[in-house]
């Protein structure tokens, strides 16, 4: 069997202090702080040192005196105490809830069916509470003996019970609990209960109390159907505000840049063996159905809300798959370990690789600082194999990460840092830039952009600027309007395959309109496409499979970057039939996934437009960056980072566009060492 599972601390950890065992501590015994919530677990390790499980949860590792060596929190929202703050829209399809129960200016909402997350809502009266009036119900917030008149409700012993919503009529209310959610008639009769992932903080009610909406202590707000009490969806909201991953329980998520792998799949293996687990863009192809997570709420069926999707694109009805016979390989690096420090100018990779018996492994990478430094192709493997790899190094840091592919895609990444000497003068690389932007269309002048070609161009000065700074040399094409056909486009491409060699660095900026067809496929607008409907979409627009393969190729050799201004855009659909707004979400993840490699600036996310401003000249995002270029943001020159560049455009963009438009840095985070990339204009010499 298979399941979803949310990817965090899965031990239950806590917070107060922790007494050194006689054991490990030959000295009079002391106190040492170890956690700010219950102490769930202690454990000595053989060596001496302890690690402490809290209830937060956190886990943390100390040393023999009591020295905090290292510790991880949980990574998920806290939803204790917030049975009076979880609010939701009448069709259940928008909940307002805080990230930090303490913190009043953490509040946030979420719409399921624009996939949006807005961390500064603003007064929404729309959104209800849930109702704890109109039966007499009493000591229901935090005790164990909640009652209906005097009459004990059902809950077992030691329970507490934390969270009550009463249906709108008054015949039956939700009682949330440590351990469950119960719901009971107006007598108090239990009619059914909802085992679960642990405490309900928080219960509500919507759409005519069919739903039922629990914010539960594992950072997840989950809707389950009334009527028998079947999970629907799930939300996660990583508690850096940014990321959040929703999937219904037969797998099929939407999830924003970044977020996919915050879920994995589990496969069990028997009880003699661990479970083999996935990350779920191991699976994206299969399961990355947003038009599904929209759908959910309305048909109160994740299978029915496949079927709706399938039929509202016009596709064959898909059919749901077990995993467990298509699932990529597992690979470990085994040698060195992490933050090694290496005195030697070659190091030796030693690895495993895990996948069925019988299966070929078609190519293994090795990748140093992103770039491909060894392959190997076709390797046959009987269930297990082994190997290494040698490695040139050069600075003072360098991130090892190792894939395998099989016929059913790449591994889960594995990776290691090293620290070293630095031995030799750093290579100064040449920066390769190509840019399109087309703000007028061949064929359809509804399509017209105000400033796309502007922008184009206003990237392409500024980083011509960037010669002799960071780059040695900086090599530019830009393609606009009439310019930018599907011809010149891949012949762009081609140049910047080519021409870039090894540790040099890629950029490519496109301003124009996005699109997805029928079966989902993403395509960039050029100047002679024709939207007329799906096959015509097809036949003259840029495919994304063509950009990708060139950006996956250059992330090989160097540092890869996408300035992707080409979001959502009504002006797309007037008219033509079948034709469905861009997922930039999904082209993000997949380019920044640890396959991929690339670095994505996208001006927007879900399902927002893209703005453009007269008195700035430029759309939002473009004038953003170019503020950047020249100095104008609160980062210490002269260097811009990638992290530098993120922070910046999401402050600005936000501020520039009223809170309208959200862009998003997709990064491969696990090839990722946060470069330099740019340096602001001032500082070039």
């Amino acid at each position: 069997m298979s399941r979803m599972s949310v990817n965090h601390i899965a031990v239950l950890l806590a917070i107060g202090a922790i007494v050194p065992m006689q054991s490990f501590v030959s000295r009079a015994r002391q106190v040492f702080p170890a956690a700010s919530n219950t102490i769930a677990d202690i454990r000595e390790l053989s060596d001496g040192r302890v690690v402490v499980a809290s209830m937060a949860p956190s886990l943390s590792l100390f040393d023999r005196t009591g020295s905090v060596l290292w510790k991880h929190d949980a990574l998920g929202t806290d939803f204790s105490d917030q049975a009076a703050t979880l609010k939701v829209s009448l069709d259940g399809k928008q909940v307002l809830f805080h990230f930090d129960r303490n913190d009043d200016k953490s509040l946030a909402t979420f719409d399921i069916s624009t996939r949006a997350l807005d961390l500064s809502p603003a007064q929404r009266p729309e959104l209800i509470a849930a109702r704890v009036e109109g039966l007499p119900i009493t000591n229901w917030r935090n005790s164990g003996e909640p009652k209906i008149k005097r009459k004990l409700l059902a809950i077992e012993r030691y329970e507490i019970s934390r969270s009550l919503a009463i249906t709108h009529d008054a015949r039956s209310f939700w009682l949330g609990s440590d351990w469950s959610l119960r719901h009971f008639d107006a007598t108090g009769a239990l009619i059914r209960t909802i085992q679960g992932t642990g405490t309900v903080y928080a219960v509500n009610l919507a759409a005519d109390d069919r739903l039922v909406i629990a914010a539960r202590d594992d950072g997840t707000i989950r809707w389950y159907r009334s009527d028998d009490g079947a999970e629907l969806l799930a939300f996660y909201p990583h508690s850096d505000r940014k990321r959040w991953v929703a999937w219904t329980p037969l797998g099929h998520y939407a999830a924003s840049p970044g977020a996919e792998d915050l879920i994995e799949w589990q496969i069990n293996r028997g009880l003699d063996q661990e479970p083999a687990t996935y990350s779920a863009s191991r699976f994206r192809d299969q399961f990355y159905r947003p038009d599904v997570i929209e759908r959910v709420l309305d048909t109160l069926d994740p299978k029915k809300a496949l079927e709706a999707a399938d039929d509202a694109a016009g596709r064959t009805r898909t059919l749901i798959k077990s995993i467990a016979e298509t699932t990529p390989p597992r690979v470990a690096i085994v040698d060195p370990a992490d933050a090694t420090f290496i005195e030697r100018p070659e190091l030796v990779v030693a690895y495993t690789i895990e996948d069925r018996p019988g299966t070929v492994i078609k190519r293994i990478r090795l990748m140093l600082d992103g770039r491909a430094e060894k392959k190997d192709q076709a390797v046959s493997a009987d269930g297990r194999m082994a190997g290494e790899f040698k490695v040139p190094l050069q600075g003072e840091q360098s991130l090892i990460t190792l894939l395998a592919e099989n016929e059913h895609g790449s591994s889960d990444p594995s990776s290691v840092r090293i620290r070293r000497d630095p031995t030799t003068e750093a290579h100064k690389p040449t920066l390769y830039v190509l840019a399109v932007g087309v703000a007028k269309f061949k064929n359809h002048s509804h399509l017209k952009l105000n400033f796309a070609d502007a922008d184009a161009n206003a990237f392409v000065e500024r980083i011509m600027k960037q010669e002799h700074g960071l780059y040695s040399r900086v090599l530019a094409q830009t393609l606009v309007n009439e310019q930018a056909t599907v011809e010149a486009i891949l012949k762009g491409l081609e140049w910047l395959e080519r021409n870039m060699s090894p540790r040099d660095v890629a950029a490519v900026f496109f301003s124009s309109h996005g699109a997805n067809d029928a079966s989902r496929q993403f395509y960039l607008l050029p100047y002679e496409v024709n939207v007329q409907d799906d096959i015509t979409l097809r036949r003259s627009a840029l495919r994304y499979v063509d950009l990708r393969d060139t950006l996956v190729h250059l992330a090989e050799r160097g540092k890869t970057l996408l300035f992707l201004d080409a979001c959502y855009s009504g002006n797309v659909l007037a008219g033509a039939k079948q034709i469905a707004p861009p997922d930039i979400d999904m082209v993000a993840a997949d380019l920044a996934s640890a396959e991929g490699g690339v670095v994505v600036f996208s001006s927007s996310t879900g399902k927002q437009f893209s703005m453009e401003y007269p008195e700035l000249g430029h759309g939002a995002f473009t004038a953003a960056l170019l503020e950047a270029f020249d100095g104008k943001s609160d980062r210490p020159p002269p260097w811009l980072r990638v992290s530098d560049l993120e922070i910046w455009l999401a402050a600005r963009v936000k501020e520039l566009t009223k809170g309208a438009q959200t862009p998003r840095t997709t990064i491969p985070g696990e090839r990722f060492i946060n470069p330099r990339v740019f340096m602001v204009q001032q500082q070039v010499r």
